[in-house]
């Protein structure tokens, strides 16, 4: 989960650590060896794993982190509003987060 060898705890965590409140993880492959217990780790379909964590919001937002899991939301309608924080990429290549042929309607 974001792993960073080398670095202290404190840099392991989200946002290094400014972030306080539930973390989930959808992931296809859940690793058998994660120590984070802060972590919980989510194997469901979209809608389920948006549900889980608007009940743990408590009716605060739920923050979408990645450009494919934020498509596969807005494709199922569950998004009502979208903030898009653009950082460069530096190595590799990105997930296009409007992944549609040109003049396909998005949502």
């Amino acid at each position: 989960m974001g792993r960073k060898p080398g670095l202290p705890p404190e840099y392991r965590k989200v946002f290094g650590r400014a972030w306080i409140g539930p973390v989930f993880v959808l992931t296809h492959h859940a690793p058998d060896d994660e120590e984070d217990e802060t972590i919980t780790l989510l194997s469901d379909d979209i809608r389920s794993a948006v549900a889980t964590g608007l009940r743990a919001a408590e009716g605060k937002n739920l923050l979408i982190i990645g450009a494919s899991l934020a498509r596969q939301c807005l494709e199922a309608g569950l998004i009502d509003e979208i903030l898009v924080h653009v950082a460069p990429i530096l190595l590799g290549d990105g997930v296009p987060f409007f992944a549609r042929k040109a003049g396909e309607q998005v949502a």
